[in-house]
């Protein structure tokens, strides 16, 4: 009888030990992350450019997370369309009962182009979306309308127009602050819809 019951045991074990790992990996995934911990120690949360490899495998730049990191730890503001890992565009819209939803938009630098995007509904009476590979360049004017916009080019002169015809006036964006974002994660920019 021991006997059998030893050889069940062991035959048993690794179905039981296989087990006992799936349940680990699922425990453990379901517990925030070590590597999301706050950087404790001298140099924590800078490498001083070190891990250049790692970011540019990211598809980040590495000179730009070594700026984002400066910046952060001189607590500077910045201009938020250059941060590495992207900006999060939050419009306010105090008038969000109409369905036509809100777009935002900029002339692109070097083609003279309107680039626009649609925000999405957040259901707190704001607009957002996050802007990494298409966005504005450094020190961009940027435009701001419920519904679509286009641009209208008459007699060698460049409007950005909303959905209702009016010519929509370009809104400089100011520096935002750096507080608590890591270099790898959107900063945010909120803005408020003009009228």
């Amino acid at each position: 009888m021991r006997k059998n019951l030893l050889l069940t045991f062991w035959l048993a074990l690794p179905i039981l030990v296989f087990a006992g790992l799936v349940w680990w990996i699922f425990a453990s995934g379901a517990r925030p992350s070590g590597m999301d911990a706050e950087p404790v120690g001298p140099g924590a949360g800078d490498t001083g450019g070190a891990n250049a490899l790692g970011e540019w495998l990211a598809g980040r730049s590495p000179n730009d997370v070594e700026r984002a990191n400066i910046a952060r730890r001189q607590g500077r503001d910045v201009d938020p369309f250059w941060w590495p890992g992207g900006t999060r565009v939050v419009v306010e819209d105090a008038g969000s009962d109409d369905d036509r939803g809100v777009t935002i938009g900029w002339l692109d630098g070097q083609t003279g182009v309107l680039r626009a995007v649609a925000l999405r509904a957040g259901g707190d009476g704001a607009w957002s979306s996050v802007l990494r590979e298409q966005r504005p360049a450094e020190g961009s004017l940027i435009y701001l309308s419920r519904g679509a916009m286009a641009q209208r080019i008459r007699d060698g002169r460049s409007d950005v127009v909303g959905a209702d015809g009016q010519i929509l006036v370009p809104v400089s964006v100011r520096p935002v602050s750096t507080e608590g974002v890591a270099a790898s994660d959107p900063i945010p920019l909120l803005l408020t819809l003009p009228g």
